[in-house]
């Protein structure tokens, strides 16, 4: 099935992907920081998104998840496994998504959210 705007069609980006769905790529980088910046990426439209948390104060991503869409159930799931990697953020910088904001209350509950200013101007 071809993809407008995406210049290759799904199945070429399943086979280009297929490794990582068996063998997800581990992140090697530690997951404590005081801030997390979270945010979620289309891949795919309506089929899959790539859920990633970055270090403002290092520029390093702290880690990824593969999901179908950005929900709350997603959301849990990434934030639970980065809090079983030592992720206990002070702060939470996102882009507002509600499914995001209430794993983040229910996983990091002492955590302050703020909306990612670039996010609030577009």
């Amino acid at each position: 099935m071809w993809r407008k705007g995406a210049g290759v069609i799904v199945r070429t980006l399943y086979r280009w992907f297929a490794p990582f769905w068996t063998n997800p790529p581990r992140a090697r980088w530690s997951a404590r920081s005081r801030v997390l910046v979270v945010d979620g990426v289309s891949i795919v439209k309506h089929e899959a998104v790539a859920l990633l948390a970055g270090n403002p104060e290092t520029s390093e991503p702290v880690g990824w998840w593969f999901a179908a869409c950005e929900n709350f159930d997603a959301w849990r799931t990434f934030l639970l496994r980065l809090r079983s990697r030592g992720a206990n953020p002070e702060f939470v910088v996102s882009d507002g998504q509600k499914g995001l904001l209430k794993a983040v209350r229910e996983v990091f509950p002492v955590a302050v959210t703020q909306r990612c200013a670039v996010h609030v101007h577009r």
